[in-house]
Order: structure tokens, then sequence, then C-alpha cells
């Protein structure tokens, strides 16, 4: 449901593969992209 969005991009931020990636996108960038994947 669109209500759990906010604690998936939370999530995100623990995956372990976030610390080799050069750039790492912000809480609220992954928000975004959910949100707008979404609808």
């Amino acid at each position: 449901p669109e209500e759990e969005l906010s604690a998936i991009a939370d999530d995100t931020q623990k995956l372990p593969d976030y610390t080799v990636n050069p750039r790492i996108a912000t809480r609220d960038e992954i928000y975004k992209m959910l949100k707008s994947s979404y609808n």
C-alpha cells in the first residue's frame, strides 16, 4: 500500500550494497522514485 512507501524508503538506506555505490541516493530521492512508480 502507498502508506508503506515511507518505511520502504527508510529501509533501503540499510542495505549493504549502498556502501559500494559512488553516490548514495538520499532517503527523499528514494521516496520520490517509489512514489512516482507507484502511481
